[in-house]
């Protein structure tokens, strides 16, 4: 078996990122997830499902595949656009900065990296 290509994923999350990723149960009212070539989600949510504060806070995980890096993150940024979760909120326009974000794109990131990013935000961003 050979494989190719670059495949990136995303978890999404029933937390308030902006508020030092603080849970955020209730009750689902919006859940649409994008679908096309390259892309995956698994998720359990649909509308009207219960997020209780005492479990995991995963919704669902985003997954794609491109040819090479760029690609993958163009399909990365097209999907999560295409993604609407209303009731509760999410990381998902955490996601979206970081997508945002040239060193992230070149690759080579690590979790030292993240906290730095958090940190560095500046004012008026969507961290609140």
């Amino acid at each position: 078996m050979c494989f190719t290509g670059h495949a990136i994923e995303c978890r999404i999350n029933a937390e308030d990122w902006a508020r030092d990723f603080r849970p955020s149960p209730g009750t689902v009212t919006e859940a649409v997830w994008p679908i096309g070539d390259g892309i995956r989600i698994d998720t359990h949510l649909q509308a009207g499902a219960s997020v209780p504060p005492y479990y995991d806070s995963l919704l669902a995980k985003l997954i794609v595949h491109g040819r090479d890096r760029a690609d993958a993150l163009a399909r990365l940024r097209a999907a999560l656009a295409r993604c609407a979760v209303a009731g509760v909120s999410t990381n998902i326009p955490l996601h979206h900065e970081v997508l945002a974000q040239a060193e992230f794109a070149e690759g080579g990131v690590d979790t030292a990296w993240f906290t730095r990013f958090l940190r560095d935000l500046p004012v008026g961003s969507n961290r609140g």
